[in-house]
């Protein structure tokens, strides 16, 4: 479980440690606070739609973070292809959450596609990191 989540505070901080990605991710936390305070007030029960994005964020970091190949072991024994598949199969879920998040909040759209933006970023990242990560080949 310790190696499982230090691999996610890895991939966490190397998707954030570039002074490059701040002044967008800066800019477009701005724009989201303006689009929060435009955007209609939403019903309770519709605010658990925003937790998916990160939700499958994390569970992408976590995910490579547990299944994590040392290929300085040996004997090196990779992971099996579904290990690597469960994180383009939950890329394509979290485009169509997103996608579904920003249709159905229709007096917040502007609010949810920028938030889509800001966790896109982060679930590319990540999801970069944990293919490598699965995989055993670091660019």
């Amino acid at each position: 479980m310790g190696r499982t989540l230090a691999g996610f505070a890895w991939f966490l901080w190397q998707s954030t440690h570039s002074a490059v990605i701040w002044i967008p991710l800066v800019l477009l936390f701005l724009c989201l606070l303006y689009a929060h305070h435009r955007a209609e007030p939403l019903e309770w029960r519709k605010y658990w739609l925003l937790a998916i994005q990160p939700a499958i964020w994390i569970f992408v970091g976590l995910w490579g973070g547990y299944f994590w190949v040392d290929t300085q072991t040996f004997p090196f024994v990779p992971n099996p292809e579904w290990v690597i598949n469960a994180i383009g199969v939950s890329l394509l879920i979290f485009l169509l959450s997103g996608l579904g998040t920003i249709a159905y909040l229709r007096g917040a759209r502007w609010f949810a596609a920028i938030y889509f933006v800001i966790n896109l970023y982060f679930m590319l990242a990540i999801s970069f990191s944990s293919s490598m990560a699965i995989t055993g080949n670091w660019l």
